[in-house]
């Protein structure tokens, strides 16, 4: 079973894989996918909160990537680009804006 404290109803992210790139960030995301009450996002990388042209898109564009997961416990989404802080220097100061209570794998 798997337990993930966290609201169901909202159709936003409640974990972020995040990473570096070639660190295994795609199969682990992948392996997660695979479990009945986890729905992870495509694409795999939305790169919202690090890309200025992506964050322009707004919040509803980013949430409507998760509807699909309704009724999972567990909701997300990978990007390598979150960690990325010397090319997107806005992305850590984003995700805290709009998931304060996101989960960081």
């Amino acid at each position: 079973m798997f337990v993930f404290i966290g609201d169901k109803s909202a159709m936003k992210p409640n974990f972020l894989v995040i990473g570096a790139m070639k660190c295994g960030t795609t199969k682990l995301c992948h392996l997660l996918g695979q479990h009945p009450d986890v729905f992870m996002c495509e694409p795999k990388e939305p790169e919202f909160f690090a890309k200025d042209k992506k964050y322009k898109r707004g919040w509803d564009w980013y949430e409507s990537l998760f509807t699909a997961g309704e009724g999972k416990t567990a909701i997300g989404e990978g990007s390598v680009t979150h960690t990325k802080s010397l090319r997107f220097p806005n992305a850590a100061s984003r995700i805290v804006k709009h998931l304060p209570d996101a989960k960081l794998i």
